[in-house]
C-alpha cells in the first residue's frame, strides 16, 4: 500500500503546482486589465473636462460678441454718452451650444 501512495504523491504535487501557477497568471492578467481600465477611465474624464472647457470658452466668446454688438448698436444710434441699459436685452442664461452665459 505504501508503494502505491508514493507513486501518486509526486504526480499530485505537480498538478497542484501547475494549478497555483495558472492561478497566479490569471491573477496577473486580471490585475493588468483592471489597471488599464482605470487608466482609460481617467482618460475619459480628462477628455470630458477638455470638452467642457472648450464649451465654456465658446460661451464666453459668444457673450463678448453679444455685448460688443449691443455697444456697437447703441453707438450707431447716436446715444452720445448715455449708458447702456440691459433691461430690454437678453442677458441672463443665454444658451451658447450646451453652455450658458
Amino acid at each position: 500500500m505504501k508503494a502505491h501512495a508514493n507513486n501518486q504523491s509526486p504526480r499530485c504535487a505537480r498538478r497542484g503546482s501547475v494549478l497555483v501557477i495558472v492561478l497566479w497568471i490569471a491573477f496577473g492578467l486580471v490585475s493588468l486589465a483592471l489597471y488599464f481600465a482605470n487608466s482609460m477611465n481617467f482618460e475619459l474624464r480628462a477628455s470630458d473636462n477638455r470638452v467642457c472647457a472648450m464649451a465654456a470658452d465658446q460661451a464666453i466668446e459668444g457673450a463678448v460678441r453679444y455685448l460688443n454688438y449691443l455697444v456697437t448698436a447703441q453707438v450707431a444710434n447716436g446715444s452720445n454718452g448715455v449708458l447702456l441699459v440691459l433691461n430690454n436685452s437678453l442677458c441672463q442664461s443665454v444658451p451658447v451650444g450646451e453652455a450658458h452665459y
